[in-house]
């Protein structure tokens, strides 16, 4: 078993993409951030780096991209998993987080412990769900669904950094990014009649495309307004000729679960996150 480190998003992608797209739900990340990385942007901290584990007969049996936020791991093996913690050690690479399947990831963690000694902090446990049809609210929501224009850049980043902030994620959406994926006519607003809602398309694979940032302000929540822009987008996106949709929730709230359940989302997996340096967080 080894590893092999690539640079380049196409040398990554011509050795892990078939890999990948067997389970194309769940590497949904991975899969769109290294079409971006192809397509020249270039976001969080450092260069790229893009790792595939093979096995003795040259079978590819895990995948891990670092795009500037975090560690991002395919499913693999438990060998697969330490084998790559032995080839970051060992090369002297060392991620502050790692992520991956929730039922996998720990043993990455594990191998890591084992192999530096450095402690580790579980993180938060997202649930990512899929829907090949998506389907209206049981209850209408006022209002109606309109394409962000230019114009919206300012509220449309304001809720984006409200998102993150919400889920302590590290990673934040620039202005400039969020204005290409409203020039890209990627953010969906929901008005009654000013804007009370927003979801954008937030990565795409060969087959799919994920929905995030789903965001209303607190006081113009239980509505119905995120479930109405949800919908809209996702039955926008298949009616372009996706076969699936995707989205991430919170694992324990069953709450939002039932929502996109409602709309026709099936889970798929949990995705765990793992911290690999907690003592600085």
């Amino acid at each position: 078993m080894h590893v092999r480190h690539f640079s380049e998003p196409s040398q990554f992608a011509a050795a892990a993409e078939a890999f990948l797209l067997a389970r194309e739900a769940e590497n949904n990340l991975m899969l769109g951030l290294f079409a971006q990385l192809a397509d020249g942007r270039r976001e969080g901290k450092g260069d790229p780096a893009l790792y595939v584990v093979y096995d003795d007969s040259g079978a590819v049996v895990g995948a891990a991209l670092w795009a500037g936020y975090q560690l991002i791991f395919s499913r693999s093996t438990p060998e697969g998993y330490a084998e790559l913690a032995d080839y970051l050690a060992s090369h002297g690479m060392r991620y502050p987080k790692a992520s991956g399947p929730a039922s996998e990831i720990s043993a990455f963690a594990l191998a890591d412990l084992g192999r530096t000694g450095m402690p580790h902090a579980p993180g938060p446990v997202m649930r990512l769900m899929q829907a090949k049809v998506v389907v209206e609210p049981s209850r209408p929501a006022g209002g109606y669904a309109r394409i962000a224009t230019a114009d919206d850049l300012a509220v449309a980043t304001q809720w984006s950094d409200a998102f993150t902030n919400e889920l302590n994620m590290a990673a934040r959406d620039r202005a400039a990014r969020i204005l290409k994926t409203i020039q890209e006519r990627q953010v969906l607003l929901w008005c009654d009649p000013e804007p009370v809602s927003m979801a954008i398309v937030v990565g795409e694979t060969k087959h799919g495309a994920r929905i995030g940032s789903v965001y209303t302000p607190p006081e113009r929540r239980r509505r119905g307004y995120a479930s109405a822009c949800v919908a809209e987008l996702g039955k926008r996106l298949i009616g372009q000729g996706r076969e699936f949709v995707y989205l991430y929730a919170e694992a324990t709230n069953k709450t939002s679960n039932h929502i996109y359940e409602s709309l026709g989302f099936e889970p798929v997996c949990d995705w765990q996150e793992f911290d690999l340096d907690p003592q600085t967080a």
